[in-house]
């Protein structure tokens, strides 16, 4: 599609070329603050409110990735460019924070949990609103399903099993590993009422600047 069609398609969706000139160039101006600024990565697993801290992010004017495909990055020394175009990553499962701090020295971790129990069960209602056949063969060739998918339809009480087991493993050797640090905070955003508030006191102690901030201020009306 040609820059042309681009603005006649902005133009019946009810933006004019001038709205969508200054969005590009905000996203420009994002990226370029991202590439080598320091990082925030949450490295709690999905259903913790991720969601909260992905929109908490995006408030503060920060470039904010929200998917699971960053985490698989990190397994990957050659996609160490995949991070420059944002600031905050959640939604990963079990990224190697390991391999995040060695190469984004001084970027900040957070380790989003929640009560396990009520972690489960939302985990499991995720995958049940699939309405799949529990039968392994099915679930592997339904192009829907990730990996915890296939492993909750192929064998939900094995899949529960190793989804516990795995969180208390990822869980004590993050903690082992910043033990100390206080680049690393611990939160439950589900039942914390003031999480944004201790979140926030979090970056400036340690000196997180927000320099994008000015950023979510731009405000673009029609001329």
């Amino acid at each position: 599609m040609c820059i042309r069609d681009s603005y006649n398609q902005s133009a019946a969706l009810g933006a004019s070329p001038t709205r969508v000139r200054l969005r590009k160039i905000r996203t420009a101006l994002q990226s370029l603050f991202a590439r080598d600024s320091r990082k925030i990565f949450c490295v709690g697993l999905n259903k913790t409110g991720t969601t909260s801290l992905h929109r908490y992010f995006q408030s503060l004017g920060l470039v904010s990735v929200h998917q699971m495909d960053w985490a698989n990055y990190t397994k990957l020394f050659e996609q160490r460019k995949s991070f420059y175009t944002a600031q905050c990553f959640s939604d990963g499962e079990r990224p190697d924070f390991t391999f995040l701090d060695q190469n984004f020295p001084s970027s900040l971790f957070v380790l989003n949990s929640r009560d396990e129990r009520d972690w489960l069960r939302s985990r499991v209602k995720h995958m049940l609103r699939l309405n799949v056949e529990h039968n392994t063969a099915s679930v592997l060739r339904d192009p829907r399903l990730g990996i915890q998918a296939r492993e909750y339809f192929a064998d939900n009480r094995l899949a529960l099993i190793n989804w516990v087991s795995a969180r208390r493993i990822y869980h004590r050797q993050v903690k082992e590993y910043f033990n100390g640090s206080s680049r690393l905070l611990e939160i439950d955003v589900t039942s914390e009422n003031d999480w944004q508030m201790t979140l926030r006191q979090f970056l400036e102690q340690n000196e997180f600047v927000l320099r994008s901030t000015h950023l979510s201020l731009i405000h673009i009306s029609e001329p």
